[in-house]
């Protein structure tokens, strides 16, 4: 199917330049990505070029086909706005209105540029009603005080987690720990206090509705890593032991990748439990030293995580010499 596509791309270039743009390439599911990688490798040759943009830090479920891109394209990196642009960007969303200006003062003071941080700025405005369409224009409040406060760089996590309902706050602080977000929904239904379907469905509308989370598929991720990381360091170490523990009780139930389950294992607190899941991640890493699991980023991150922490907890585990062939 890819190759039908890329041809299909190709041909129409033969007619006309094409140009694909994709913003927030990380949250694109694994198929798009995968055509994308392999579209890149024809951009020379043709009249095709593409524009794409990754959040720095992110983490994507295509690290080998964002390998494959990364190696065909040219970084660039996105400098901040100036306050001039920073302006020009929030009179494109609510026009030449008075306090337009003291609002891009704040804001340029708070977010430096950053036009992510603009964007979410300007949907908490209008959720706080501190600007409102009203007779065909916006209103930008002259309650410079609170558009101060709205405008700070990081709103205190305390804060964004207390206007939140009890079962989003426990949601998203079980998200927040699911390295690499391998729950889905049904899993949230197993893993919370309750099992109800409805309230959790409930719980997601209301963190997607406050920019915390957004949908990847069947699953959720954050709308920014500093705001998981935020979340987790918030955690009481006996909550964090807790929620890790469902986490790797839920994955050995799954049978999903074993490395999660010894990881998760070592971060409740039980490392005598991790020893089994590392046992048969080593066995499996023996036999399957090319394979794509091996291979990507994202699990050897865990791995390394996972080994530091059996290294101080349950001795050293012997899995170095086979993923550093894996990673060959």
């Amino acid at each position: 199917m890819i190759e039908e596509l890329n041809q299909l791309v190709i041909e129409i270039s033969d007619k006309q330049p094409v140009a694909i743009v994709v913003d927030d390439l990380h949250r694109i599911d694994e198929p798009s990505f995968a055509f994308l990688a392999s579209l890149s490798t024809l951009v020379g040759n043709n009249r095709i070029s593409m524009m794409v943009s990754i959040e720095s830090g992110a983490k994507t479920n295509a690290p080998l086909a964002m390998e494959l891109l990364s190696k065909s394209a040219k970084r660039l990196r996105l400098e901040a706005l100036s306050e001039e642009d920073s302006r020009t960007l929030l009179s494109s969303i609510f026009g030449e209105v008075p306090n337009l200006g003291v609002l891009n003062l704040l804001a340029y003071q708070s977010h430096a540029g950053n036009p992510s941080e603009l964007m979410d700025l300007a949907h908490t405005l209008v959720d706080r009603e501190l600007v409102r369409y009203e007779g065909g224009g916006w209103l930008i409040s002259d309650n410079f005080e609170a558009l101060g406060q709205a405008a700070a760089r990081r709103v205190d996590i305390q804060s964004r987690l207390s206007a939140l309902s009890a079962d989003a706050v426990a949601l998203i602080s079980l998200i927040a720990l699911d390295r690499d977000q391998l729950m889905e929904l049904d899993d949230y239904v197993e893993l919370s206090d309750h099992a109800d379907r409805s309230r959790i469905h409930k719980a997601l509308d209301e963190l997607v509705q406050a920019r915390l989370l957004y949908s990847f598929g069947v699953h959720y991720r954050f709308m920014h890593q500093d705001q998981q990381k935020q979340i987790v360091d918030n955690l009481t170490d006996e909550r964090r032991r807790e929620l890790h523990l469902r986490l790797a009780e839920r994955l050995t139930t799954k049978q999903k990748n074993p490395i999660y389950q010894a990881y998760h294992f070592l971060l409740a607190g039980t490392p005598s439990r991790a020893k089994e899941p590392m046992r048969r991640f080593s066995e499996f890493a023996e036999k399957n030293a090319g394979a794509d699991i091996l291979r990507s980023p994202i699990i050897f991150e865990t791995v390394e995580s996972a080994i530091e922490a059996a290294e101080r907890k349950v001795g050293r585990l012997s899995i170095l010499p086979c993923i550093e062939r894996g990673s060959s």
